[in-house]
């Protein structure tokens, strides 16, 4: 299957072509699922997603997107923005872990509230199994990423601007991802689900894993070659950046957009 982002690696340039030339005719909202509970307390940095039900993919994008389909989900937590430059150094300052990725390179003086970039599949599941965390289902995600607009394009409607999202530069020598958490937030409080940086989640990916998607807190496949990236990043187009879009890549490529947030299941069901 075809990738459909713009996306270069730092180590290995790779320049990777979008499929999608045009947005797909928005679909109306459906209802919000519960918003989550304020009273219950959430680990710092985090926001409780409310367990429900949840509507996941879209009928009218890519044809791995298909079918649009409803999941219930346990609550979870998860980061109101993605894991920055500081945060991701001082995991490898303290842990002494060898990163794959090339993340030093995009994170100077400066740039420590910025997403860490140029981190692999590997590299993201170590630092939150580190933090006592996880990495997030693509439907989890997804779920979040929604901020309850369900059927929506985006995480604040069906368009995107410069005041949702990071995205749509020009690819040059620079990283031009914006500090996490500085463009609004959705209607669950959480950032930078659409830009910025591609995230990783911990799927397998597989390219009709939505035909044969339990209806309980889907887990993704078994196993695969790929993992599954949400989100788009700083140098893609809108068309990318759409919630319900899906990306595979190799767990352990290491691209210059790609960072992560993490997830965290409660120690007790609400």
């Amino acid at each position: 299957m075809p990738f459909r982002a713009g996306v270069l690696t730092a180590a290995l340039i790779l320049a990777l072509a979008s499929s999608c030339s045009t947005v797909p005719e928005p679909v109306a909202p459906r209802p919000r699922p519960p918003l989550p509970d304020p009273a219950t307390p959430a680990p710092d940095g985090m926001v409780l997603v409310h367990g429900g039900t949840y509507r996941i993919g879209s009928d009218s994008g890519e044809p791995d997107e298909a079918p649009a389909h409803t999941a219930v989900l346990d609550p979870f937590f998860i980061d109101v923005r993605e894991v920055t430059n500081e945060e991701f150094a001082r995991f490898v300052s303290e842990s002494g872990y060898v990163a794959e990725g090339q993340w030093r390179t995009y994170a100077g003086a400066g740039r420590e509230r910025h997403p860490v970039a140029s981190v692999t599949w590997n590299d993201a599941s170590a630092y939150a199994a580190w933090a006592g965390k996880r990495l997030p289902t693509e439907h989890e995600w997804e779920a979040a990423a929604r901020g309850g607009l369900e059927g929506a394009l985006f995480p604040n409607g069906d368009t995107l601007s410069a005041d949702d999202a990071t995205y749509d530069f020009v690819v040059d020598e620079l990283i031009r991802t914006t500090p996490a958490g500085s463009k609004a937030a959705n209607g669950f409080g959480i950032h930078d689900t659409a830009g910025n940086v591609w995230e990783w989640c911990s799927d397998w990916y597989a390219s009709d894993a939505y035909r044969r998607v339990p209806p309980n807190n889907p887990p993704g496949p078994d196993r695969g070659a790929a993992r599954v990236m949400r989100g788009g990043s700083w140098n893609e187009r809108a068309v990318s950046c759409r919630v319900s879009n899906r990306l595979e890549m190799t767990p352990t490529i290491i691209g210059f957009v790609f960072g992560f947030r993490c997830a965290k299941t409660p120690e007790s069901t609400p």
